[in-house]
């Protein structure tokens, strides 16, 4: 038993950063949507009833005094905590479908075009439209960017074994391999969606969904291996 119990803390010890991953993975999302809500959110708020995160959440923000905002509102709308930080994310989520239409640009004889999403007055180049008359619009939020993902990693990277060199190459190599796959992932779901396939929501929903979150536990349990092997 003794030996059995030494062998089993050894794969602990061995694999632990795989496990901080897969629980901050878990814990983060569930915070994340406990503090925040977006357009699409709110959408679904009117559209289904408040759910049990978003009744959390709801309690939450009225214990400190802020208000919770699920009125519907362009898709184009994040806020945390009540704050509106949608003018933050959305650039990002701009230059996103912008190198997506670019790209595909470079391959399609019909490429998409860009077309505006609204929020408050301003506008945000965020929705790729299909330029064939079908009137398709794919809309880059937040959730698209993989910003979140970017964010467990580095909270991943604070437990990763040895100094601050190795912490800052496992963030910076494996943010830089996850934002490539991430944009591969949003090229290939705008050629899905161009096509006007009944597929589009499967794949997005599941297939890649679960697929971003399948390849940075890959390069974590890799690079965890090699780090213990060296």
């Amino acid at each position: 038993m003794g030996r059995m119990g030494d062998e089993i803390c050894r794969m602990v010890h061995r694999f632990r950063v795989v496990m901080i991953f897969v629980l901050t993975v878990v814990c983060f999302n569930r915070l994340f949507d406990i503090i925040s809500i977006s357009g699409l959110d709110n959408r679904k708020t009117a559209e289904c009833g408040v759910g049990v995160l978003e009744n959390v959440g709801k309690s939450l923000w009225t214990s400190l005094g802020l208000e919770y905002d699920n009125s519907t509102t362009d898709l184009q709308y994040l806020s945390i905590l009540g704050k509106d930080v949608t003018h933050v994310v959305a650039p990002v989520n701009e230059f996103l479908a912008s190198a997506c239409v670019g790209f595909l640009g470079l391959f399609c004889d019909k490429a998409p075009v860009l077309e505006y999403s609204l929020h408050n007055g301003a506008k945000y180049r965020t929705v790729i439209s299909a330029d064939d008359g079908s009137g398709r619009r794919l809309e880059i939020m937040h959730e698209c960017t993989g910003l979140k993902q970017v964010v467990v990693l580095f909270i991943v990277s604070l437990f990763v074994g040895g100094g601050i060199r190795r912490k800052t190459s496992f963030f910076v190599i494996l943010s830089g391999l996850f934002l490539l796959f991430n944009f591969v992932r949003i090229v290939m779901l705008a050629v899905i969606f161009m096509t006007g396939s009944d597929w589009f929501g499967f794949m997005h929903d599941y297939v890649f969904s679960y697929g971003l979150y399948a390849f940075l536990l890959l390069c974590v349990f890799v690079w965890n291996v090699k780090m213990e092997k060296r």
